[in-house]
C-alpha cells in the first residue's frame, strides 16, 4: 500500500515546473524541432 507524504506549494511547483520542461523536450524531440529545444 502506498503512503502519502505531505509536500510544499514550492515543492509541487518546482515538480510542476520539471514536468513541463520534459514534456516540452519531449514534444520538439518527437517533431525534430531543433529551434524549440533553445532556451527562450
Amino acid at each position: 500500500m502506498s503512503k502519502h507524504t505531505t509536500i510544499s506549494p514550492q515543492e509541487a511547483a518546482d515538480r510542476l515546473a520539471i514536468r513541463e520542461l520534459v514534456e516540452a523536450y519531449a514534444h520538439c524531440a518527437d517533431r525534430r524541432d531543433a529551434k524549440g529545444h533553445r532556451p527562450a
